[in-house]
């Protein structure tokens, strides 16, 4: 069973790619793995804080979580180990998202901050502070002209406190979003 008296769950996910497996975060800082229907859940103490999004990447490769912490974990789901740790957001990392080919990462927080990361060398490409206040969710999109594109998804959107949807180009080196929206 997941879940009783003060028990706080943050996210949950499902992935068929992963053998039907769903993946849950949590905010003593672990994130919890179940196969569908059979397998007894995995609990895996990762972060030093609550675990705000737990995420698989468009293939199901490989799982990124976002912790209190400040930091972005890389991890193997087959077997649990730790990939790399990303480290730049100056609060609470509160999503993580995978690009469409993999190559990026695109994360918000309460430090303010859209990032968008290299996968590979964990180093941050581009750094956009343009909300009001703490980022909710970030999302990889592919470009508009051509959704079947296997280039590395170029729109990232980004949600916060703010009421705003900004969508950033990750290839532009401009600091500013190339639109700007206004939930009602």
């Amino acid at each position: 069973m997941w879940g009783g008296a003060g028990f706080v769950l943050n996210s949950i996910l499902f992935s068929v790619f992963f053998t039907n497996r769903v993946m849950s975060s949590e905010d003593d800082g672990s994130y919890k793995t179940l196969g569908l229907p059979t397998q007894p859940y995995c609990r895996i103490h990762c972060h030093q804080s609550a675990v705000r999004a737990a995420r698989f990447n468009a293939d199901g490769n490989y799982c990124m979580t976002a912790g209190g912490d400040k930091t972005i974990k890389l991890w193997n789901p087959y077997n649990f180990r730790l990939l790399k740790t990303y480290a730049g957001h100056g609060g609470e990392v509160s999503d993580v998202q995978a690009g469409k080919d993999n190559s990026q990462l695109g994360s918000g927080g309460a430090d303010c901050l859209v990032i968008l990361w290299d996968v590979s060398t964990g180093q941050s490409v581009r750094r956009w502070r343009r909300h009001a206040g703490r980022v909710n969710s970030v999302l990889f999109i592919a470009p508009f002209h051509n959704s079947d594109s296997l280039d590395p998804s170029p729109i990232l959107l980004s949600t916060g406190v703010d009421g705003m949807v900004l969508v950033w180009d990750a290839r532009a080196r401009t600091p500013y979003p190339v639109q700007v929206g206004v939930l009602d």
